[in-house]
């Protein structure tokens, strides 16, 4: 009977200690304000993956990284997609980035920055749909294939068509006010070596 009692001494002894740790530390998370953070100079650790593809996401890793408002590779901006804590922040690859380190700029204008740099990968656009041969101007004109987010721009002749929507398969572009016949309409994405274009239509003509 009394090495019972003693057993259940040891464990309600067990639970009071877990108790007296965690509320430790949530007094200290708890003690921690807000200009305490915002005076706290942000890290970045690390990040994954090391080497992504345009429009991808990646996974970024720290301290101090609560208040995140800009987030850059090389100096292209890339959108904030998600804060999952104060620690852990995703983004999106723009169309527009190179390889480069990572920066996290916060809302007190202070800087992360990457020990490292990310390696960015350019995936081909193809086109697997007919490009009519003529449209009205602001008519809309749906485009299908695959990697579609990594084109950049849309020029008939000279001049760049508005890009409504954009998926990986799927975009839709607005014709632009520009009449006429013989117009080539072309699309551009980034390529490791610089900009790259393909072609949509030789011989284009524009209604209004």
């Amino acid at each position: 009977m009394k090495t019972r009692i003693t057993f259940l001494v040891m464990i309600a002894m067990g639970f009071a200690l877990s108790f007296y740790v965690a509320s430790c530390k949530a007094e200290t998370e708890v003690d921690q304000t807000v200009d305490e953070i915002l005076a706290a100079q942000p890290t970045i650790t690390s990040f994954m993956p090391t080497t992504a593809s345009i429009q991808s996401k990646v996974t970024i890793s720290g301290t101090f990284l609560n208040f995140a408002v800009a987030a850059y590779i090389g100096n292209v901006e890339c959108e904030i997609t998600q804060r999952i804590n104060g620690n852990t922040l995703e983004i999106e690859v723009s169309p527009n980035a190179r390889d480069g380190k990572i920066r996290i700029v916060t809302s007190s204008d202070k800087e992360a920055i990457s020990g490292g740099d990310i390696t960015i990968t350019y995936p081909a656009p193809t086109i697997t749909s007919t490009f009519p041969s003529q449209a009205f101007v602001n008519e809309n004109i749906t485009v299908e294939g695959t990697n579609l987010r990594g084109i950049t721009r849309i020029t008939f002749d000279t001049t760049e068509a508005i890009i409504q929507f954009q998926e990986p398969q799927a975009l839709v572009l607005s014709v632009p006010n520009n009449e006429g016949p013989n117009q080539k309409v072309r699309y551009y994405y980034n390529t490791q070596s610089g900009e790259a274009s393909g072609e949509l239509s030789p011989d284009f003509q524009i209604f209004t």
